[in-house]
């Protein structure tokens, strides 16, 4: 699978008068910002427009650039003049307003990386193209069509990535830029420097319920069902988005038999059920992710959850916000991009602090909390205890402890959590630790028997080196289940199942080894002699 991102190299100042000139310059990258995308074709077409987002999520095409056409490495350090709006191309006789620069690939699906060949399978229905956006000033696109090209929808990126071989790219906005008149605040720092975003941001594909994952825009706002997440410009690989926690979304978007497990695309069981009745049981889960970075994986998945309890039944109970608990964890300097992330994809119905432990409020607040978590800690913080045991102690939510619903189940989730070998033996013992919490003090043993405890970890295969990350979770007592995608398969690890309908002996072919190699593994872990 490929997905490429779109960024910006020379990114656009912060603030412009209407109708001045700016410089910027593209980049198209994979998700480790260290290839820059080599198009085979000769060059990739990448539309770049002024867009305008007017409240209530609803936006509009202000004005449309010159199509630039990227040819690899030459054009990241090419310089592209464009033209602010003016007032007339905003609409406004405001003193100041704002508007985005955004970018996104035309003809999406056409274009195939140098060296890469043509996929057989291109017939699929997911593997439809873009149409191509109409020449002209911009105002052909209506904001469905806009959004079509904006917003990224991590089922179907996933599929045509994974499935169809297809290279996905990911188109990217700026946060809003000040326009100003002439007489407006000057963009331009002491020293002469311009101020320049140190930010970009991407749009996500929020679908209605998980019975409707890919439900098709329409009049009455589904398109706008979408988080806006931002990443750092630049190259701190904790603040971008990784491949493997967009393939994590879009396989817990999954039935069980549409799971494509290695190059089987035939229909396929797991063995355990699949994770979204965890999320659809009517007392919730507590969900753990490790490694947050952005936090997108977390922040769509508060969304997807609550939106999928207000689509089932009307409204979610209290007792699903008692225990339906999602945290958010990264080592304690960098939770401030998820924390910020967090802020700005709140709305009216959470609370007023988004991060705050006062977050298991009643209809749909939200329940996110951020927490400071180092693996190499050998403890638990209380209240991740107290969170996986269901015992709030009535502190933030009126909780009668003489009722209180049984222990809720819990999943833990790490998305590309795997690049550092050096820290494997502590990410197993974390994992082991939040999957055996409460347990040995818990006194109800059916309540205990009926808990369902497992960790998601999804990780992109990028080095041979990566295959002692199993050693560390076997030696834990963990069990380790290939769900969805590819193994790294360079060669057989013994401590692995899969699927039963999965032939071990074909994991060892050459063409497998080289099909497990630059794609993700979706993996169930659990304790030893657990069954979920």
């Amino acid at each position: 699978m490929s997905f490429q991102y779109l960024s910006f190299q020379r990114s656009p100042p912060a603030r412009l008068q209407y109708g001045q000139q700016v410089v910027i310059s593209p980049l198209v990258t994979n998700d480790l910002r260290e290839a820059k995308f080599n198009p085979e074709e000769g060059e990739l077409p990448i539309e770049i427009a002024w867009v305008r987002e007017n409240g209530a999520r609803q936006w509009t095409l202000v004005k449309r650039e010159e199509q630039i056409k990227w040819r690899g490495e030459e054009t990241s350090w090419k310089k592209v003049e464009l033209t602010a709006p003016s007032r007339e191309e905003m609409r406004t006789q405001e003193g100041k307003s704002c508007v985005r620069l955004a970018m996104w690939v035309a003809n999406q699906g056409r274009t195939r990386r140098a060296g890469q060949k043509q996929n057989g399978n291109s017939s699929s229905g997911s593997s439809r193209p873009f149409k191509k956006p109409r020449t002209g000033s911009g105002k052909d696109l209506c904001e469905a069509e806009l959004l079509n090209r904006l917003v990224v929808d991590p089922y179907e990126a996933t599929i045509r990535a994974m499935r169809d071989q297809e290279d996905v790219f990911l188109p990217v906005l700026t946060p809003p830029i000040m326009l100003y008149g002439h007489d407006g605040p000057s963009a331009v720092l002491n020293g002469g420097q311009t101020q320049k975003f140190s930010e970009i941001a991407r749009l996500w594909h929020i679908p209605p319920s998980w019975t409707h994952r890919c439900q098709a825009a329409d009049d009455n706002g589904a398109s706008r069902r979408y988080i806006e997440v931002r990443e750092e410009l630049g190259y701190q690989l904790d603040k971008h988005v990784w491949d493997a926690s967009l393939a994590l979304m879009a396989s817990l978007c999954l039935k069980p038999q549409e799971r494509l497990i290695q190059q089987d695309q035939c229909d396929k069981s797991s063995s355990g059920p699949p994770p979204q009745d965890l999320f659809a049981a009517a007392r919730g889960c507590v969900s753990i992710e490790l490694g947050t970075g952005t936090g997108l994986l977390s922040l769509w998945l508060d969304k997807v959850r609550r939106s999928s309890a207000v689509a089932t039944a009307g409204s979610s109970t209290p007792e699903r916000d008692q225990t339906c608990r999602l945290f958010l964890t990264d080592l304690e300097d960098s939770l401030a991009l998820a924390e910020s992330n967090a802020c700005l994809n709140a709305d009216n119905t959470e609370v007023p602090s988004c991060t705050s432990p006062e977050g298991a409020g009643s209809g749909n607040a939200s329940t996110l909390r951020m927490l400071g978590l180092d693996w190499f800690s050998t403890g638990l913080q209380p209240e991740l205890v107290e969170a996986i045991e269901g015992s709030y102690k009535g502190q933030d939510s009126g909780i009668n402890l003489t009722a209180a619903p049984p222990r809720p189940h819990l999943l833990v989730l790490a998305s590309d959590c795997s690049y550092n070998p050096d820290a494997y033996p502590a990410l197993a013992g974390t994992i082991k630790r939040l999957l055996g919490a409460g347990d040995a003090s818990s006194s109800d043993s059916q309540a205990s028997d009926q808990r369902q405890a497992m960790c998601l970890l999804a990780k992109k295969h990028r080095n041979p080196d990566e295959q002692s990350l199993w050693d560390a979770l076997l030696n834990e007592g963990l069990q380790v289940t290939l769900q969805q995608g590819w193994h790294d398969d360079y060669t057989r690890h013994a401590g692995i199942a899969e699927g039963e309908d999965i032939d071990p002996g074909d994991a060892v072919e050459n063409a497998r080894e080289q099909e497990g190699l630059g794609k993700c593994g979706i993996y169930l872990i659990t304790l030893a002699g657990c069954e979920v």
